[in-house]
């Protein structure tokens, strides 16, 4: 659970980073690199390695945890990325350069799909090839039981030993964070931890199923803000008949979404029915918890009534089919079509236009939605270790690799890892600095100067461990309403207190549960996602074919799939 930070502790943390900034200004090195001359405020490699703990390193061109260069002599490191489109080139890109300083180390990227679907079954390819893998992975979306599959077959490295050997910033990473459990969640059921993890504390990112609706086109219309499922197909309607974008065509899409971060509308829909925690690109089983007991939402029959709304929306050309099967890109394409805005609302977590596009400006947060039975919940998503950083089997330096994992953790990484080069690419906050998330507790601690998701070569995605404020703690430096940040501040607000009171943050499992119910989750987690999708369509009935839906669900394992899944869950909590 995460714990609250009052006014005060966070303004201590502000001050306790300032502190470290200045304390911590020395060079990586005697010779001073781009990015030292661009405000760097990393590590001082000045310290003598006999004035620092050398227990547990045993490979001689290794220096002792705490100094820098990691390496006494340059090494060759491979490491496999996930591809961001964000990213100009990560082998100039400032950060890289940056690690490649801190280590004496020549990083050389090996390219994954960016699509994380699309690169985890390249490396899967790899790994059940026996192709040699890069010697570490970052960013790549392993869930616990891919983690645990990996590891036991020895792919993974375990890590624990280096963590309580030669580990620095990880511990301090543990008691940063918001939660006293972090070890423990990284913790597979077999003992061990393979990834030091991406772990981001976020309040927007907790709340991150949401929905726009087109502010222009209610205003031209004279309609209100819909807050029930009834107001919505009937501000649908209007947009579907009256020409609320006033150029005389019939264009407008009343409602759509897809199939990028969070973007699905009938998952979204669905908390106005009945409790619905998917996470889109949906490969997450979706679970409902009461007094410590796991069921299922889509066996019930709040579910089949959400999804006779939603048929009802699509067989009314209110909402669009096409948010089944469309991307993000797709989407994007469509919000930015034309010379008036065509769509009326859309399912994102994250903002889908440029940094510079005005119609965003159309656009504001769609409250979630009470049903007719008096639901209405929103998805939390609690934070999670995931992904992060990986040392693989193939790593001839497996101690170089870890102290350069080790120091991701650091507070020094999670700036440069998601904000970029200091005092080029963000700054600390003055007097006259708003934070976005004030209201909510959170002061000010860093302003962003490089937009967010713009194509840019100062960082990349690595393990970083963003403690809470951080990412809730940015400030606006300009009065500029196209700032996609303060465009998801303005909407989260909305999604606060609608999360049931319990909800299942994470479910490991050993490995013999593993290898009984690896080939259930996989085809239920599809089944469900395409007999939603077919039920909305009119493909499946549900009335003649909701029998043999809850029959195949059983036969393809559910109740022991919810067995294990306890047990498994019954074992941490």
């Amino acid at each position: 659970m995460t714990k609250c930070l009052s006014k005060k502790f966070m303004l201590a943390l502000v001050l306790i980073f300032c502190m470290m900034l200045s304390a911590c200004s020395g060079a990586v090195s005697s010779n001073q690199s781009q990015s030292d001359s661009q405000g760097s405020s990393g590590p001082d490699s000045q310290v003598s390695a006999s004035e620092q703990e050398t227990t547990g390193i045993t490979d001689p061109n290794v220096n002792p945890p705490g100094v820098f260069p990691i390496c006494k002599e340059p090494i060759v490191l491979t490491m496999g990325v996930v591809q961001s489109m964000f990213v100009e080139d990560y082998e100039t890109n400032a950060l890289a350069l940056y690690m490649e300083e801190l280590g004496n180390m020549d990083i050389q990227f090996v390219i994954f799909p960016s699509n994380s679907s699309e690169a985890n079954q390249k490396l899967e390819v790899m790994i059940n090839s026996g192709t040699e893998l890069p010697d570490v992975l970052m960013g790549f979306s392993f869930d616990s039981m891919a983690l645990l599959n990996y590891g036991s077959q020895g792919v993974f490295l375990a890590l624990n030993d280096y963590i309580d050997t030669i580990g620095v910033e990880v511990h301090d990473a543990f008691e940063r964070v918001s939660i006293d459990n972090l070890r423990e969640l990284m913790t597979q059921a077999d003992g061990n931890i393979y990834n030091l993890p991406k772990y981001t504390e976020q309040v927007g990112n907790m709340h991150s199923q949401r929905q726009w609706i087109n502010q222009v086109w209610l205003d031209n219309l004279g309609l209100d803000m819909p807050t029930t499922t009834d107001d919505f197909t009937e501000v649908l309607k209007a947009f579907r008949d009256l020409d609320p974008n006033q150029n005389g065509k019939k264009d407008e899409v009343p409602f759509t979404g897809s199939q990028g971060w969070q973007s699905s509308s009938l998952d979204a829909i669905m908390n106005a029915f009945i409790y619905n925690d998917a996470a889109s690109p949906n490969n997450k089983p979706r679970w409902i918890l009461e007094n410590g007991i796991l069921d299922t939402p889509y066996t019930k029959e709040e579910w089949r009534e959400g999804l006779r709304y939603l048929k009802m929306l699509v067989s009314e050309g209110l909402l669009s089919p096409m948010c089944i099967t469309q991307d993000v890109t797709q989407l994007q394409e469509l919000l930015a079509a034309g010379d008036e805005s065509q769509v009326g609302v859309y399912t994102a977590g994250a903002n889908l236009f440029g940094a510079t596009d005005e119609r965003k400006l159309d656009y504001a947060p769609l409250p979630p939605l009470t049903g007719p039975e008096g639901v209405c919940w929103t998805a939390f998503y609690p934070s999670a270790p995931g992904g992060g950083f990986i040392i693989t089997k193939f790593a001839d330096h497996p101690e170089a690799a870890f102290r350069l994992g080790d120091y991701c953790m650091s507070e020094d990484m999670a700036f440069r890892s998601r904000f970029g080069v200091p005092e080029v690419d963000w700054r600390e906050p003055g007097p006259d600095d708003k934070g976005l998330y004030e209201d909510l507790g959170f002061e000010p601690v860093v302003v962003p100067i490089l937009p967010f998701n713009s194509v840019q070569n100062s960082y990349f995605g690595i393990n970083a461990v963003l403690r809470l404020g951080i990412q809730d703690g940015q400030a606006v430096t300009v009065d500029d309403p196209l700032y996609t940040e303060l465009f998801i501040a303005e909407a989260v607000p909305y999604y606060l207190g609608k999360t049931p009171k319990e909800y299942v943050d994470l479910i490991k499992y050993n490995q013999e549960e593993y290898d009984q119910i690896k080939d259930i989750y996989s085809t239920l987690v599809t089944y469900v996602n395409e007999s939603m999708a077919r039920f909305v369509t009119g493909d499946m009935d549900l009335d003649t074919q909701w029998d043999a839906y809850l029959e195949e669900l059983d036969n393809i394992g559910l109740q022991r799939f919810v067995e294990i899944s306890q047990t498994a869950y019954d074992r941490d909590h």
